[in-house]
């Protein structure tokens, strides 16, 4: 894994690819996702290989993060969270006494 204070990265196809061109296509990606189901690191290391990047998740979370993008739950503009239980009745019920 190339650091990111390196000026470039290598492409599948062997061409030299610099940081900020990464970032910026990345940027793209997120930028053009659903955001009701956001893409997961995963899913962005698949679309960066599409374009014949090929990077690890590792190496997209810290890219990721160092752009200050949050994760995909966190960008999530639908998130659904699970039914509250109902807080048990208690048999002892003080006095108002």
């Amino acid at each position: 894994m190339k650091r990111f204070s390196a000026s470039k990265t290598t492409k599948a196809d062997g061409s030299d690819v610099d940081w900020h061109t990464l970032a910026g296509v990345l940027e793209e990606i997120v930028g053009k996702e659903d955001k009701n189901e956001p893409l997961s690191d995963d899913a962005l290391v698949h679309e960066l290989a599409k374009r014949g990047f090929k990077l690890e998740r590792r190496t997209i979370t810290n890219l990721r993060k160092r752009l200050g993008i949050p994760s995909s739950r966190q960008r999530s503009t639908c998130r659904t969270t699970a039914p509250q239980k109902p807080l048990p009745i208690s048999r002892h019920r003080p006095s108002l006494n």
